[in-house]
């Protein structure tokens, strides 16, 4: 996945750079006194390195150039910028990275990495920017789901440090949690802060396969990534003396470092005690770091027949 991606970068960067040498040559054809500029920027450039004029020099003698040539570009129509490379992102200049002491992804490759690897569970077409209240039956939920996408927003713009580190979303199926739960994670992504969704039960089918291969029953990602979105809590199979111990483990560690959780489900807070015991329901619903945003209404899937 890696090496396919830095090939897209590699690409991308290679495409640029020749829509830039395009148009240098259209230009050049026109305003042929500009084809001078690059190589005396060169020369000085070699030299200042050679010693035979200082560094001060060169720095003005470069601006002198620069000033040149943007008089040049602009008294004949051009933007002053024409003859630069464009990157399709401003941020990382198309490489993926920003960060000079601590280099980390940029938010388009992480957005990147969201349409290529179904691992991370991120559905790219569902976000807030695409959020419709046209297929909610009634006003009242429509309101009401206006007001929980408003909330939800508002979480996922103050990522990493929300005031409350965790969110809760309750109701029946077919209610939105899930579009929910995905446009927070790609607004996150688009902030640049990395961010899985896992259901509940891949995220119990993960702890299985670590206790069975040895390599940890709680997923390492769980407790590392900046923002990790559990869905569907409540529909997978609970697995005795497993389940509760592994959830608790991920909520309370990410508790303790302050990672953002955000936990969807159809279970009531009762439902939810009965099922996981009273320590995991206590930190799924702990109002000092968690903000609970109930649904209720129709269920759309089956409004839509899709289910």
């Amino acid at each position: 996945m890696n090496l396919r991606i830095e090939r897209i970068y590699d690409e991308l960067r290679r495409r640029t750079q020749k829509e830039r040498d395009d148009r240098a040559e259209y230009i050049y054809q026109r305003l042929p006194e500009l084809r001078s500029i690059p190589e005396k920027r060169r020369a000085l450039v070699k030299d200042a390195a050679m010693k035979r004029i200082t560094a001060a020099e060169a720095s003005e003698e470069l601006d002198l150039l620069d000033r040149q040539e943007r008089k040049l570009l602009e008294d004949s129509g051009f933007s002053a910028d024409m003859l630069e490379v464009h990157p399709r992102c401003p941020f990382c200049r198309d490489t993926g990275w920003i960060g000079e002491a601590e280099r980390k992804p940029c938010a388009c490759r992480l957005k990147l990495l969201a349409e290529m690897d179904p691992g991370m569970g991120i559905n790219s077409r569902q976000t807030f920017e695409r959020f419709s209240e046209d297929i909610y039956p009634t006003e009242e939920q429509k309101r009401q789901t206006r007001t929980a996408r408003i909330w939800c927003e508002q979480y996922a713009d103050s990522l990493p440090s929300p005031e409350k580190k965790n969110l809760l979303l309750t109701g029946m199926a077919g209610l939105g949690k899930t579009y929910l739960c995905n446009s927070i994670a790609y607004r996150a992504l688009s902030r640049g802060i990395d961010a899985r969704v896992i259901t509940a039960y891949t995220f119990i089918q993960t702890v299985l396969e670590g206790i069975r291969t040895k390599t940890g029953a709680v997923p390492d990602f769980c407790l590392r990534i900046p923002l990790l979105i559990i869905d569907d809590l409540g529909s997978e199979s609970v697995i005795p003396n497993i389940s509760e111990e592994a959830l608790f483990s991920v909520l309370n560690e990410r508790i303790h470092t302050g990672k953002p959780t955000v936990v969807a489900t159809n279970l009531s807070y009762a439902a939810l005690q009965e099922r996981y015991g009273e320590r995991v329901t206590s930190r799924l619903a702990d109002r000092t770091v968690t903000q609970a945003i109930q649904l209720t209404g129709e269920n759309l899937r089956r409004k839509q027949g899709l289910c």
